[in-house]
């Protein structure tokens, strides 16, 4: 009799694993079918020449040897590797990759957090990590890789944590050494895990004693060997991040406002756990626009659970574990220090998000304490349905470029961004005239948006009206120097519009910045020409040839030099060694003009 009543029990504790692997993979297969997105996925995967060779000696070489697009992530870089190498620049196995983290760290979170809750709560848990709203941009987005890949590692880092708490053998604290590392090779944002491990020494594990100072030094020794990896790797992620210009000076947002958007940030990552509305791929950063209302709401918020975790940590422990380790997770994002213009970015919260469901389990389970187990199931029901609802609603937009542009336009306010990377996916299928009205949303939120003028520029030009892109390419560089393609661009606008002064002076700036700009030498060779400046075309022109000496259309220009002097036969002599060249090199266009050139020299009886 008890042996029989005892047969369901494995078949109950296989149901929470195969709810965490079923959910997330019903929710979320629809990625297969989705494309990639012209944010970020381009540099990261398929424009990517290292990437997209595949695994090789040169490929590894390269993903470990230094930053890219500011970030040092070489295993992250590892996995879009081993992407490339078995699906090519077919989406869909990229994006599949990314759901397979997400399930396994779904079902770490459940292995997790069956040490510190009761069975369904935990299940409760770990079904909300895997389906909520804010975790969809970290599953659908390619280029969120690092997130995934750096929270599963962190995860094993946990569970080897507290394996080394109970055992106290060397592998067990190599492991989660090793597995630390390997998270911070992922993204180094995961670098306050030691201090996090730290807490879970005070509890769970009750390592930590009040007392006890000598074992408690202990404990922080044996995150040193942590701090020792975490240290180095953070400072070279600054510096690549400075040398990419992704950080915001202090100059352009002053710390307090900063200060000001970390705090509403912190805040309404949490808020948005409960209630996940009006989420998008870019929130707009304000700048020095403070609300106060809201600013005064948050700190309230954030001050009064802080004081609640603290004064309730011995009788609810999880509550007090979850918010303090949720702020400390999430404080290398909160925004103090400015990467780009983004006030917030669901997927940094991808890690911090499991802290604040452990903190509101906590609390929900010492609530529900005395209601009926069914209740306590439709409640937890009624909450995982919802999250699958509204992230079913969301899912969509992540399909390709222009739905994602598209939804973040109409959730939020002031998305210069949005609206140009809107008219750019616009503008890819052949929609210019919907491009360039994106453009404009874009600069009446902000006239100096560097991308939109730029693209406005591009539009001018189009049309042949190069005096007005002029005007928006000056805008663009004055907005960003760094852009050097944007300064050819405004070097051909001011060369067509009659400003040869102006066009001189920026093909100079590019060169000085640029030297081995073979185009910008020569159009700047042709714009000295143009205005009988002989002598420094001739020295831009033996630039050239001295480094290419079969340059046909410095050749081409170096007949025109001659020609302007009256140098006809040296002039000719320049002319058939460009046509030789153009021939040679496969330029039939540029050939046919050079031979019209000598043929007029000869019919006029000049080159003789």
């Amino acid at each position: 009799m008890t042996k029989a009543a005892a047969q369901p029990a494995p078949t109950a504790r296989v149901i929470p694993w195969l709810a965490v692997v079923i959910l997330p993979l019903l929710l979320f297969g629809a990625v297969a079918g989705f494309d990639f997105v012209h944010y970020d996925d381009d540099y990261y995967v398929y424009e990517n020449a290292n990437v997209m060779a595949g695994l090789s000696a040169a490929s590894l070489r390269w993903a470990f040897a230094g930053a890219h697009y500011g970030n040092y992530n070489p295993l992250t870089w590892l996995s879009h590797l081993l992407d490339a190498t078995l699906f090519g620049a077919a989406p869909a196995g990229h994006h599949l990759h990314n759901l397979a983290l997400h399930i396994a760290n779904s079902a770490l979170v459940l292995a997790l957090a069956r040490r510190v809750l009761p069975a369904g709560a935990a299940l409760f848990v770990a079904a909300s990590f895997a389906v909520h709203p804010q975790h969809v941009e970290s599953v659908a987005w390619v280029s969120d890789r690092k997130d995934l890949l750096a929270a599963l590692w962190a995860l094993a880092a946990v569970a080897m944590h507290g394996r080394w708490a109970a055992r106290r053998r060397g592998v067990d604290y190599a492991a989660t050494l090793g597995c630390f590392a390997a998270a911070m090779l992922s993204k180094p944002t995961v670098a306050p895990l030691p201090v996090l491990l730290l807490l879970l020494d005070v509890w769970p594990l009750q390592r930590w004693q009040p007392r006890a100072h000598r074992q408690n030094a202990r404990l922080m020794l044996e995150k040193v060997p942590m701090l020792l990896v975490a240290v180095p790797l953070l400072l070279w992620a600054s510096t690549a991040q400075r040398e990419l210009g992704a950080l915001v000076s202090d100059g352009a947002l002053p710390w307090p406002y900063r200060l000001a958007n970390a705090v509403v940030g912190v805040a309404t990552y949490a808020g948005k756990l409960l209630w996940p509305s009006g989420l998008a791929v870019h929130y707009p950063h304000p700048g020095s626009r403070v609300d106060a209302a809201l600013l005064t709401a948050a700190a309230a918020a954030l001050l009064g659970i802080s004081v609640a975790a603290w004064r309730l940590r011995r009788s609810l422990p999880l509550l007090a574990v979850g918010w303090f380790g949720y702020l400390l997770l999430i404080a290398p994002v909160a925004g103090l220090v400015q990467l780009g213009s983004s006030a917030r970015a669901d997927r940094f919260v991808y890690l911090p998000l499991l802290l604040l469901l452990l903190a509101v389990a906590a609390v929900a389970v010492r609530l529900l304490e005395g209601a009926a187990a069914r209740t306590q199931l439709a409640l937890a029901g009624a909450a995982v349905a919802g999250q699958v609802l509204v992230s079913a609603t969301i899912l969509p937009a992540w399909r390709d470029t222009e739905a994602l542009m598209r939804r973040a336009c109409a959730v939020t306010e002031h998305n210069a961004l949005a609206h140009t990377d809107l008219g750019m996916a616009l503008e890819r299928r052949g929609d210019r005239a919907g491009a360039e009205a994106e453009y404009q949303k874009a600069l009446q939120i902000e006239p100096m948006d560097a991308r939109a003028n730029n693209k406005l520029g591009n539009a001018c030009m189009a049309r042949g009206d190069s005096k007005a892109a002029v005007a928006y390419y000056q805008r663009s560089v004055q907005t960003d120097p760094s852009e050097l393609g944007v300064l050819a661009n405004l070097s051909i606008a001011q060369e067509l519009s009659g400003d040869l002064p102006g066009a001189e002076a920026t093909l100079t700036a590019l060169l000085d910045r640029q030297p081995t700009d073979r185009a910008a030498r020569l159009r700047l060779a042709n714009v000295l020409l143009q205005q009988k400046r002989l002598e420094p075309a001739y020295g831009n022109l033996t630039v050239l040839l001295d480094a290419d000496p079969g340059d046909a259309e410095a050749l081409d220009s170096l007949g025109n030099l001659e020609y302007l002097q009256g140098h006809l036969p040296a002039a000719a002599r320049a002319w058939q060694r460009a046509l030789a060249a153009a021939k040679e090199r496969g330029s039939p266009a540029l050939a046919q003009k050079i031979a019209g050139k000598l043929g007029q020299l000869r019919g006029a009886g000049e080159g003789k």
